[in-house]
């Protein structure tokens, strides 16, 4: 039995079901079948500790859980290993190989979470542990609609701007944040096994359309005792949009890049971009959700 999601602004038709996404109807977009997937590329032009990717597409293999071969935006190849845990599974999906999914597809993917106010989307960019699901899912108790935990795909309209699209409706919180919040992780699910890190369902507040990008954070952590936002210059922008696009060494063995410079210029150019810098130790979410939301009013 197949199911349909939708997810990214595409429209998967999976062998997997995946109970993170929301269900489709219609035509599929992309597939997901399981199938035999070959150890290595034959003909790799980069490579990770995890990944290889060429003109045959992009491998993903982890030996405890299977290995993906992604293919011309349109198909994913699943080999499972024997025992594999099917979180560990819906989550190498999600994450790496919907990644290499949606670059295929030229779109433009940022590390990033993603919040919908009045004004539009705002991007919450920045590598892991620098707190952008803590403050997502803090925007999204104060109203403010989810669009994209993590990973942030943005696409070309006809008219030639830019959209970002939504993901999931599910945030990831690692415990401590949820305790930090005042929550426990009792009835929740983990996103992996072995990892204390859990999936907090945001259906409800879900944006499951599109949205234009109005403004981009970029979130990191320092010894400094405040919360300091910087903008950031003009000259500057491109080059952060570059550092927070995911898989950029992925994206340089599928050739691809020609496409992804003129995405990442275009949203240098669309939206205001600042740093926005939290002290290590501190518990200082209510002041990044006072500096973020005169953007989403």
């Amino acid at each position: 039995m197949a199911f349909l999601y939708r997810v990214c602004g595409f429209v998967l038709e999976s062998d997997l079901e995946l109970p993170e996404l929301q269900h489709a109807s219609g035509g599929a977009d992309v597939f997901l079948r399981f199938g035999s997937v070959p150890e290595h590329l034959d003909q790799p032009i980069s490579r990770g500790v995890l990944f290889e990717a060429g003109p045959e597409g992009y491998l993903l293999r982890v030996a405890s859980t299977g290995r993906f071969l992604v293919r011309d935006g349109r198909e994913i190849t699943l080999d499972v290993v024997a025992g594999a845990s099917p979180r560990d599974l819906r989550a190498l999906l999600l994450g790496p190989a919907i990644t290499a999914v949606l670059h295929q597809r030229g779109a433009l993917v940022m590390h990033a979470a993603s919040v919908v106010g009045a004004r539009g989307a705002v991007i919450l960019a920045g590598d892991s542990g620098q707190g952008k699901s803590t403050l997502l899912a803090a925007l999204a108790r104060c109203g403010y609609r989810v669009l994209a935990d993590d990973t942030t795909a943005l696409t070309l309209t006809p008219s030639g701007s830019l959209e970002a699209q939504p993901a999931f409706p599910f945030v990831k919180l690692w415990r401590d944040a949820l305790q930090r919040m005042g929550d426990d992780t009792e009835g929740l699910t983990r996103s992996m096994d072995h990892v204390e890190k859990y999936s907090v369902s945001h259906v409800p507040l879900f944006h499951a359309e599109p949205v234009a990008p109005v403004a981009m954070f970029v979130l990191r952590v320092s010894n400094d005792a405040v919360v300091k936002c910087e903008p950031v210059a003009d000259s500057e922008s491109f080059a952060e949009v570059r550092l927070q696009t995911r898989a950029l060494r992925a994206l340089e063995g599928l050739q691809l890049l020609a496409g992804h410079f003129q995405l990442a210029a275009k949203l240098a150019a669309s939206v205001p971009i600042h740093r926005l810098t939290r002290p290590r130790d501190a518990d200082s979410v209510d002041a990044l959700v006072r500096i973020v939301e005169p953007f989403l009013i």
